[in-house]
């Protein structure tokens, strides 16, 4: 992932079974409902877009559920206002068909802007969030939340210096 406005969600084949020397690096596009090839891996996301890449509002956290078919990942959000995203989505990726779907979006209550993710042995999602600015100013200090597999989430933890953000879950 980029963690920048207009990141590209990549994937890796590699050759060779646990070599990551070579192989295809691919750019997902939620249009098509598939994986493109990147042919420029030095500055990719002009010519991927161009090729009908989906480009994100600060891609980020990514998790896996135990099965391998579904990939999970953040929309951190932008932290200006003016681009009209202040709070970020989760999407899941159906590995088997490539579809792509919304799973949280945000819109200004409780959990926002998430930013790194885990999926423990239940199929529980852990977000740890990265707000910002305006969103600190409503919400308070960052905070790690649990989402279960109907898309409930509480928060679990609250940092208490909101100049931090949650890491390494």
């Amino acid at each position: 992932t980029e963690d920048n406005s207009g990141g590209l969600i990549y994937r890796f084949w590699p050759d060779v079974s646990g070599n990551l020397q070579k192989g295809k690096l691919e750019a997902l596009s939620r249009s098509k409902n598939s994986w493109i090839l990147v042919e420029n891996s030095i500055e990719p996301r002009a010519s991927m877009a161009a090729k009908g890449a989906t480009p994100f509002n600060r891609p980020e956290g990514l998790a896996m559920d135990a099965s391998g078919r579904y990939l999970y990942f953040t929309e951190t959000g932008e932290r200006s206002e003016m681009k009209g995203d202040p709070f970020g989505r989760i999407f899941r990726v159906d590995l088997k068909n490539n579809s792509s779907k919304v799973i949280w979006q945000g819109v200004g209550e409780e959990m926002s802007n998430p930013d790194n993710l885990v999926m423990d042995h239940q199929g529980r999602l852990w977000v740890a969030e990265d707000q910002f600015d305006k969103n600190l100013e409503k919400f308070g200090p960052n905070e790690i939340w649990m989402m279960n597999k109907s898309g409930k989430s509480c928060a679990f933890a609250r940092l208490r210096d909101d100049s931090c953000e949650p890491t390494g879950l």
